[in-house]
């Protein structure tokens, strides 16, 4: 059942749920990061003349259940069916719970690389 949300003109923007989709997967959550390195330059009195960003990846950690057969494979590019995140992100972690009266839940994350995307 789709949910109805009312904003006021002051929230107009505001996102609810999850809008990324991973094929095979029911997600009830999913974090998305970023982050870089950073090199600094002082000169002789120690106050920074530069500052110098390399090696930005991005993460995503997801967790759901599973709607048929989640084909993920360590190392293999996850397949995202919809959203924002976009590029090659590498499965890094895969791992699932089954527990009585509960449906099958999973939990993975993953990583793109700057210059891993595949043609």
């Amino acid at each position: 059942m789709a949910t109805i949300v009312k904003n006021t003109t002051k929230a107009n923007s505001v996102a609810f749920g999850v809008a990324t989709k991973i094929s095979s997967l029911i997600l009830e959550s999913c974090d998305h990061g970023k982050t870089t390195g950073k090199t600094t330059l002082p000169d002789e009195d120690g106050a920074i003349v530069a500052v110098g960003f390399f090696g930005q990846t991005e993460s995503c950690a997801a967790s759901g259940a599973c709607n048929g057969t989640f084909a993920g494979t360590l190392g293999g590019v996850l397949a995202f069916a919809a959203g924002a995140l976009t590029g090659d992100f590498y499965l890094e972690e895969l791992s699932e719970k089954q527990a009585q009266g509960e449906f099958k839940k999973f939990s993975l994350s993953a990583t793109r690389y700057p210059d891993t995307e595949t043609d």
